[in-house]
């Protein structure tokens, strides 16, 4: 259990989750304004706008995207915490993520196929262990190449 930092993991799922709901308020604005929420009862509005995010190509395949890099994120500050195992560390910090996609399978709020969800599933852990492997060869090792330095051809 000592290659797992508890806080790191704790603190990697929290800033995914809370990263993710940041970044796609204005996407779910967009949607808001695009189906004129303003004209429908309020018992329906959150359906509405989920229904036409996982319906859109174009909206679906944002929130994918910035869920995506947030998962990232997440892993990436869990496995800068830990300063250690960052790959497993990273793959760890999308408990939350994963906790509220089993709680959605089975829940009233299950707007996914299952096939859907079994690969969230599958690709929170990756994504997340992605940014673990990110701090591990750029800010585990080394600093990251500053604006002004020039790169150096290898």
């Amino acid at each position: 259990m000592s290659r797992i930092s508890v806080k790191g993991v704790i603190i990697g799922g929290i800033v995914d989750i809370v990263a993710t709901n940041i970044v796609t308020i204005p996407l779910v604005m967009v949607v808001a304004m695009q189906v004129n929420i303003a004209e429908i009862p309020k018992a329906e509005q959150t359906q509405l706008i989920m229904s036409t995010m996982r319906n859109s190509p174009s909206f679906f395949a944002a929130g994918v995207i910035l869920g995506s890099l947030c998962s990232v994120l997440g892993g990436y500050v869990a496995a800068r915490i830990a300063k250690s195992d960052a790959l497993l560390n990273a793959a760890l910090s999308s408990w939350l993520c994963v906790g509220f996609g089993v709680y959605s399978m089975f829940g009233k709020t299950n707007f996914l196929s299952p096939a859907q969800h079994v690969m969230y599933l599958v690709a929170s852990p990756a994504l997340a262990a992605v940014g673990g492997a990110l701090w591990q060869r750029y800010g585990g090792k080394a600093e990251l190449p500053s604006a002004s330095a020039p790169l150096s051809a290898a």
